[in-house]
């Protein structure tokens, strides 16, 4: 898919977005004012699914930490080996790795653990007993068409009691139940993911347990997966942000818990589709299309936007990062081709593509041509935000230039690899009429867009840097600010560039 995307004018007041302007095949949708206001709580990343480490910090875990991290999934916040630093001198605490992620590196390691460090976790690898000896007493099970939810009605994983309908079986069980069923329908039926792998059609497990986590998917590549989904999501909530902050994290007209529990179930199911595709595939995809997911099956959840501050607040860092939380942010990736460049059939035709030893990066590419393209103006749109729920984003950061100048891209947080710079002036008020981006380095790649905004207009201007440099006359026009977007398609370490405005 090429792309060729000059400007956006005339945006509609007052309603929020204006009619779609098709330019090629990707989509301008207008804001009715660029600085939107933004309120939302950024809920702390504890609370999430479970973001996944890199390649390198997997193997910097070691594993004491790695055991002491699983742990604290399911018994709090570990006491034991939690001192011992990992490379980067942060405890296993300090990088706190969360429930998908550590099993997959789990499984990765068992046969290479200590005999001491596989009683410890084997209990919480293997699925919970759920018939006779070692089954809790109180637990049941809830059946639909593709699902068992099993839950407990006491002990400290029991399921609220409410029963609205009096049927014996507590509404929070029914509504997990009914919340999978439903992302089925959506995920499988309606967007055509491939239905999660299963044993003679068996149902697909579900457990409702105490958590430290909203919940977990335990799989391998075409193996039966099963899933784990806190038993009480809205005390656990409320828990650690406190009631009134709690119940601002989703906009859902059902309330706190049904926004969370609706993403929850949505987001887990399709880590269970994506172990019919390649369940090794990297973290950062499946946690953004998972997030994704959450949104496309509920939207009135909305949860998945409390999660995005990490590649607004941080530009810099690679999409494809694998470290700390940016796998969660990296929705807005996925978001930005769902509503850009065809739909769930292209998230689906990429997942199509992840099999075997093909990596999303590749499959990306196979789907859409050049991924250079797309990421530049992902990287605009990030600015603008153009999306549906950008006034629930916040402001990206950017770097203000009141007057002419000169910035020099060390000892700044450099663009890595597929990550932004944005750099602002304001020609209306300094007078600079002309913008310079220079790279340090010839052999380094990287883009440039310049997005030029007067009120609640914007245009993306169509130069591009030539034999590693950008020089733009603005000529006799005074746009009230111009936005210099640097994209880094350098792999070896931060670009360098000098920018310039005269």
């Amino acid at each position: 898919m090429n792309m060729q995307i000059l400007s956006r004018q005339s945006l509609s007041a007052g309603s929020g977005t204006a009619s779609p302007v098709s330019t090629g095949s990707l989509q301008f949708v207008g804001i009715s004012k660029l600085w939107l206001c933004f309120v939302i709580l950024v809920m702390p990343f504890s609370l999430l699914y479970g973001a996944s480490p890199s390649d390198s910090s997997a193997k910097a875990l070691s594993d004491l930490q790695l055991a002491s991290q699983v742990e604290s999934i399911y018994k709090g916040r570990a006491q034991n080996n939690t001192h011992e630093l990992t490379d980067d001198g942060l405890t296993p605490l300090d990088r706190q790795y969360s429930g998908t992620s550590l099993m997959k590196i789990v499984d990765q390691r068992w046969d290479n653990f200590s005999e001491d460090i596989q009683k410890r976790l084997v209990h919480y690898i293997d699925e919970p007993v759920t018939t006779g000896p070692g089954a809790p007493d109180s637990q049941e099970v809830f059946e639909t068409e593709h699902f068992k939810v099993f839950f407990q009605t006491s002990g400290e994983s029991a399921v609220p009691e409410r029963d609205d309908n009096n049927n014996n079986v507590p509404d929070y069980a029914e509504n997990v139940a009914s919340y999978l069923e439903t992302s089925w329908e959506i995920e499988v039926d309606k967007f055509g993911f491939r239905a999660p792998p299963r044993v003679n059609g068996e149902k697909i497990r579900c457990h409702l347990k105490k958590l430290n986590h909203n919940g977990l998917t335990h799989a391998k590549t075409n193996v039966a997966a099963w899933m784990e989904i806190h038993s009480d999501i809205g005390a656990y909530t409320k828990g650690i942000l406190g009631e009134d902050k709690a119940e601002s994290i989703t906009v859902d007209p059902e309330g706190m818990e049904a926004g969370l529990l609706k993403a929850c179930c949505a987001h887990e199911f399709l880590h269970c589709c994506q172990a019919s595709y390649d369940w090794n595939e990297a973290n950062w995809w499946c946690e953004a299309t998972a997030e994704w997911a959450g949104n496309a099956v509920f939207p009135e959840s909305k949860f998945y936007t409390n999660n995005v501050s990490p590649r607004f607040d941080n530009p810099h860092v690679s999409l494809f990062s694998k470290e700390g939380w940016y796998e969660y942010a990296a929705s807005i990736w996925a978001m930005f081709l769902y509503e850009n460049y065809g739909g769930h059939e292209t998230i689906r035709s990429i997942w199509e593509g992840c099999t075997g030893d093909t990596t999303v990066n590749e499959a990306t590419t196979q789907v859409l041509g050049d991924l250079k393209e797309p990421f530049i103006f992902f990287a605009c749109y990030n600015y603008i935000r153009e999306y549906a729920d950008g006034a629930r984003y916040p402001e990206i950061k950017e770097i203000s230039l009141k007057d002419a100048g000169e910035v020099s891209s060390v000892g700044l947080n450099a663009p890595q690899y597929f990550g932004s710079n944005y750099i602002t002036v304001s020609p209306a008020e300094s007078g600079i009429t002309t913008i310079e981006v220079e790279l340090s380095n010839e052999n380094d790649e990287a883009d440039v867009r310049l997005i030029t905004i007067d009120g609640s207009n914007w245009n993306i201007l169509p130069h591009k840097l030539s034999f590693g440099k950008l020089v733009v006359d603005l000529g006799d026009s005074r746009p009230e600010k111009v936005v210099t977007v640097i994209c880094s398609f350098t792999e070896s370490g931060e670009l360098g560039y000098t920018f310039r405005a005269r």
